[in-house]
């Protein structure tokens, strides 16, 4: 009896420790949709109330705070432990991160968030995840995802009455790149040029380009590939080829980066009077194995940033500007970049429109978000964000820019936004070459055939001691082998030299021999007179 009673004691405890062990454990796996607004207010564990934005909209910190609203998740606790770095995730549903070994991530579109939850901005059609991690980065299972379904203006919600809030429109990127596939022209091109076929071909393969389009794209490149005249055709075309994955040193049998790099003058690319080409010479030598350690690249970036107006803008241009931060930005190390970038950045911030938009121009502005894209900011006025702009701009057949505009300028301007839209700068888009090894040419050196070495032969005496008779040296012209011999092979240079003097060497020994010889004799008859 007493043995039943200890094996169910046991049965019991053993329940109550899997019990244990199985709450304790339970994977937290939500996903949400939410409508973000671009203001919201956060508790952090103190009680202390703080207001977003700070200076920007749309933020992370307002997902987290809507999904609460909504009931999507629960119990969310925010530690301000360290002001200077804003609030940050310490338990979701309960779900508390050890501080000593543990910590919530965050991730956007499936990769590590680049700052805190209170300054990591967000767009319509982004993914946040946050995700328990212990402090070797592994993942520990419990996660919550939240799609951003929309993002909501305070004004249009205080404007929209008892009729609930007003949802601003998204761009569809999708509907993007289906355009541009719908009208790529049966040879692979678009509209028949080089211009388009290149932008088109970087926005593609910012997004999700099918292989049968890169094929079609890559075949029409193939039938018209000569370096073009035009330097900056030659740095755009090296661009396209660097996102679609290939090789402009040596894109079949062509080289379109070392016209680019000829074109140096010692100062800068190109045409002196003009920075684009400098500019976009900077982004594919970027990709191309170019660095700091070139002269090329420093001294470019210095003939660049001497050419800043006072209001930090380049050629007093959006654009200009968008387009050199990029350039700029991968060489950040280089003195005086830094500054260059930051009074840039500010140039954009005191020409940005109330609508979110530069200049009310799909082009500026999707430049504009690339160069914001690389900073890793987010530019917004009044509540507006460039991605609303483009999102009005964008039409039924998903197209940027109206039916009535020209083809041209269709292609151009949706090949523009899609790579801004989808959060991506030109220095993510290209995929990286090394630069060729450079093989010295084969050396080229005299060498002594073997077989007609000079041979010694016993000298008759009817021949004057003071001739020898040589065969020439046959000199011939050989490879460097690539393997060493084991067996040191002597030098040839010597080897002949050796030759040449010893045809003076040894007929003037024999001749001071015979001169003592014969005066030692005459000295020795002198004498013998004498006596």
């Amino acid at each position: 009896m007493k043995n039943i009673k200890i094996k169910f004691a046991l049965l019991f405890l053993t329940i109550i420790l899997f019990g244990i062990h199985t709450t304790a454990y339970a994977t937290l796996d939500i996903t949400a949709d939410v409508d973000v607004p671009s203001s919201c207010n956060a508790t952090d564990t103190d009680g202390v109330i703080h207001n977003y934005p700070q200076g920007n909209s749309y933020l992370a910190i307002c997902v987290l705070e809507t999904a609460i609203e909504n009931d999507s998740i629960s119990n969310v606790q925010l530690s301000n432990q360290f002001p200077s770095l804003g609030l940050f995730v310490t338990a979701i549903n309960g779900i508390v991160a050890d501080p000593n070994s543990q910590y919530w991530a965050i991730y956007q579109n499936g990769d590590f968030a680049n700052s805190g939850v209170t300054s990591l901005s967000v767009i319509a059609g982004d993914i946040i995840m946050f995700q328990l991690h212990d402090f070797s980065d592994n993942n520990l299972g419990d996660q919550i995802i939240l799609n951003i379904h929309s993002l909501v203006s305070d004004e249009i919600e205080n404007n929209s009455g008892s009729g609930g809030s007003i949802s601003l429109p998204i761009f569809n990127v999708s509907n993007a790149i289906t355009y541009l596939a719908s009208i790529q022209d049966s040879d692979g091109s678009f509209d028949g040029s080089s211009l388009y076929t290149d932008w088109a071909s970087i926005a593609l393969a910012s997004g999700n380009i099918s292989d049968t389009v890169k094929t079609n794209i890559l075949n029409y490149m193939s039938i018209y590939n000569t370096v073009s005249s035009i330097l900056t055709d030659n740095e755009r075309h090296s661009m396209a080829l660097l996102a679609l994955g290939e090789n402009p040193y040596s894109f079949n049998g062509v080289d379109y980066i070392t016209p680019i790099v000829n074109s140096f003058d010692g100062v800068q690319f190109g045409d002196i009077n003009l920075i684009n080409d400098d500019i976009f010479a900077l982004i594919p030598l970027s990709k191309a194995g170019y660095t700091i350690d070139d002269n090329i690249i420093t001294k470019d970036i210095y003939f660049i940033i001497s050419k800043q107006k006072p209001d930090g803008s380049f050629e007093e241009s959006v654009d200009m500007t968008a387009a050199t931060i990029q350039a700029l930005k991968p060489f950040g190390k280089i003195n005086g970049v830094f500054e260059t970038i930051v009074k840039a950045s500010n140039y954009f911030t005191s020409e940005q429109k109330n609508n979110g938009s530069w200049n009310n121009s799909v082009f500026s502005t999707s430049w504009a978000m690339q160069a914001m894209n690389i900073l890793g900011g987010y530019w917004t006025k009044s509540s507006s964000t460039p991605a609303d702009y483009l999102a009005t701009q964008q039409v039924s057949d998903g197209a940027v820019l109206p039916i009535s505009e020209t083809t041209q300028n269709r292609i151009w301007a949706t090949s523009y936004a899609i790579p801004a839209v989808l959060g991506k700068s030109w220095d993510t888009i290209l995929h990286p070459v090394s630069k060729p090894v450079v093989v010295p040419s084969p050396e080229i050196f005299p060498v002594i055939e073997n077989k007609n070495i000079p041979e010694t032969e016993t000298i008759p005496a009817s021949i004057d001691i003071n001739i020898q008779k040589q065969k020439s040296a046959q000199k011939i012209l050989i490879e460097k082998p690539l393997i060493e011999y084991t067996v040191p092979v002597p030098n040839p240079i010597v080897l002949s030299a050796t030759v040449e003097k010893s045809r003076i060497r040894i007929p003037m020994a024999v001749t001071i021999l015979v001169t003592v010889f014969v005066g030692g004799i005459l000295l020795f008859h002198f004498i013998k007179r004498l006596i």
